[in-house]
């Protein structure tokens, strides 16, 4: 089996000389590096692979793993009067073969480590592309030097200080690497605590423990895709890396017989030290994809192999060394052998729609990745470029439905994210999400994209049903469409069918807080406040800075009559929408003086202030005059968000006990309703 990998040899120093002088004190030495050197290199995702002699081979599936191994290893025999190693990491294609393993990469990894000092690490030109912007290390170039059995010169570069890795491992290391702290990221500390919190919640929510869940999963036909490793030349290449992993997720959601995690669960685990049971048993699937991507003006090299999340056996592997004319060709031809791989029926149909060519021009493609890239993203400013992007595909190829269906997807978020009114939105979303359906009916996303405006603005309930229905027929593993339709399930009041739509997509996508936030919600809609709060705390602890969900705990406190922690979820919300120290502290005050009332006049009075300067949703004035016992005014904002088609206005007959209380039995609260054309 033939894969990209970096590769790691260490040598002992001093160690031959040693063997003739003492050779039981040589052999102890041999062991001590053996039981030092096997965690380690666990730690960091490492396989090791052989002995040869004093030395060691072992292999990554990236170089920061590599270097960081490379570095935690000489930063713990620092101290070692005994034990001092040559170190040297190289990037570069292997060949895996009963045991062993061949080809130049491991050739040059093996010249590299020579050159290095006793305690110090070399490095290739290829990893030292990889690593030259990451914290913790420097670098000494030390030219270009010509290796035995090499036909080029190879740029060899030597770590020259050590101040930190490049990352924190997955677990605690056997023993203290060192007396000193190390600095660890805190962007890491808080990736990791997010997952942890997200795992917890998975195997909880189905009352097993971690193994029983494993081995639930471990029969199914599924797959989660990590992302791909950008081994490409400039940084700058991480949306085509990101993309390429996006697209091979689109293929196989078109498998009806495959169970594919979603994007937004993967993502979380990029540039991760955990090993690949760990990480399949938190997402709950039987097989992992991981590969990389590197690409070099018009050539690109992909490698990709599946792996048994039981065995951490390759299924499957492969390296495409292609143009990017071709790239289409490779993620089908991936998708197709991943369903091989693992005995999933293809039919005719999805054969066709995984082969589909999205668009001939790969310039058009570049700028479609690029959009999805920044839509990812997820903030007003981001969405505005990722719209620019998906313009500027459709420019160079109008009948590009992928970049047509971008397009829809952002107008959908841009009246949430940004100023930008609804009115406008809406309608250029849905022009967009039509358009791709006429260039290709079959594209699932675009049916779900143009459900949501039906539903959302249209109040077209009926037909947006239809277009979900038929988008999740094309795409059944698309984790979002499922999470839209359960939320359309619940506005209009079956709520039973909503959470068992919300479970298909917390399946797809187990570490999405957003699903899991919208279960919360659907909960409070069947009156089960209890299980609807806990879901609500684990939402908090996952994201503790998400606004809605504050106000969402606001109103399930009031209802039930905890006018503390209302005012206390009331403070957090209005901190996270940007309320200055002042406007807290007469938040506060007014709840000491007046209780409840005193609350909700205050944040009235704030968001007042705040429509001065900044687009203000009615629907948030109609609760404030609701929860004061201002039904008149309550009625007046309600009426304006019913003439601008204001998206919040669907969670009236759900959700209108919490939201208006005291409204419900007003005839005017039925007309609105009926106005709204909500289905029997």
């Amino acid at each position: 089996m033939r894969k990209l990998a970096a590769i790691m040899f260490t040598d002992i120093a001093g160690y031959t000389a040693l063997m003739s002088q003492d050779e039981d004190k040589a052999l102890q030495l041999l062991q001590k590096n053996r039981a030092l050197l096997k965690p380690i290199i666990e730690q960091f995702r490492g396989e090791w692979l052989k002995e040869i002699g004093d030395g060691t081979l072992s292999s990554f599936a990236s170089a920061v793993d590599a270097v960081n191994c490379a570095l935690v290893i000489q930063r713990t025999l620092e101290d070692d009067p005994d034990l001092s190693l040559r170190i040297g990491i190289h990037i570069g294609d292997v060949v895996f073969e009963r045991g062993d393993v061949f080809g130049d990469g491991v050739n040059v990894a093996s010249r590299i480590e020579s050159l290095a000092e006793p305690g110090c690490i070399c490095v290739s030109e290829r990893v030292y592309d990889d690593i030259r912007n990451k914290p913790g290390i420097e670098t000494a170039f030390l030219g270009g030097k010509t290796l035995k059995g090499v036909d080029h010169p190879v740029k060899v570069y030597a770590v020259t200080e050590i101040r930190a890795p490049l990352a924190e491992p997955a677990r605690p290391l056997p023993r203290p690497l060192s007396r000193r702290r190390w600095p660890w990221a805190p962007a890491a500390a808080v990736v990791m605590a997010v997952a942890v919190v997200a795992l917890v919640y998975w195997l909880g929510r189905a009352g097993k423990e971690a193994g029983e869940v494993t081995e639930a999963r471990l029969g199914e036909k599924s797959v989660a895709v990590l992302p791909f490793v950008n081994f490409s030349d400039s940084k700058d290449d991480e949306y085509f890396s990101d993309g390429v992993t996006d697209d091979i997720i689109t293929h196989l959601t078109k498998i009806g017989d495959l169970r594919v995690i979603a994007r937004t669960s993967v993502m979380q685990y990029k540039d991760t030290r955990k090993r690949i049971h760990d990480i399949a048993a938190e997402l709950g699937v039987a097989t992992i994809l991981e590969g990389s991507v590197r690409r070099s003006g018009d050539q690109v090299r992909i490698t990709g192999q599946l792996i048994d999340a039981r065995t951490e056996e390759n299924l499957w592997a492969e390296t495409y060394d292609r143009i990017l004319d071709d790239i289409f060709v490779i993620q089908s031809d991936v998708a197709q052998k991943i369903a091989s791989a693992l005995e999933a029926t293809l039919t005719s149909d999805e054969i066709q729609l995984i082969d589909r060519k999205p668009t001939e021009s790969t310039e058009a493609y570049q700028l479609y990745l690029q959009g999805r890239y920044f839509w990812n993203k997820r903030t007003g400013e981001d969405i505005l470029k990722a719209k620019e992007y998906f313009e500027q595909a459709i420019e160079v190829d109008p009948l590009y439905a992928r970049a047509y269906v971008g397009l829809a997807d952002s107008y959908s978020l841009l009246h949430q994210y940004t100023d930008l009114p609804s009115n406008e939105t809406y309608p250029k979303g849905r022009a967009a999400a039509i358009k791709a359906l006429e260039i290709d009916p079959g594209a699932g996303e675009a049916h779900i994209s143009l459900a949501y405006g039906l539903f959302e603005y249209y109040w077209e309930y009926e037909a947006a049903e239809r277009e979900y229905r038929r988008g999740l027929e094309l795409s059944p593993n698309y984790a979002t469409g499922h999470q839209w339709y359960g939320e359309y399930l619940a506005y209009v009041g079956r709520l039973e069918e909503a959470l068992a739509e919300l479970q298909k997509a917390r399946e797809l996508d187990p570490l999405s807080f957003v699903i899991l936030s919208v279960s919360s919600w659907v909960h409070h809609g069947l009156r089960s406040l209890e299980m609807a709060d806990d879901i609500n705390e684990k939402v908090m602890e996952m994201a503790p800075d998400w606004p809605p969900t504050y106000y969402r705990a606001l109103l399930s406190a009031e209802y039930q009559g905890r006018y503390d922690d209302a005012a206390s979820y009331m403070e957090r919300f209005v901190t996270l929408e940007g309320a200055s120290p002042e406007e807290i502290a007469f938040l506060q005050d007014s709840y000491k003086r007046q209780g409840i009332r005193g609350l909700w006049r205050a944040y009235l009075r704030m968001i007042e202030g705040w429509a001065e300067m900044t687009a203000i949703s009615p629907f948030y004035f109609a609760v404030a005059h609701a929860h004061l016992g201002d039904t008149d005014q309550a009625f007046r904002w309600l009426e304006r968000c019913c003439r601008e088609r204001r998206w919040e206005m669907n969670a009236m007959r759900t959700y209108g006990y919490l939201f208006l209380p005291g409204l419900e039995s007003n005839p005017r609260f039925q007309d609105l309703l009926r106005r709204m054309n909500f289905p029997e």
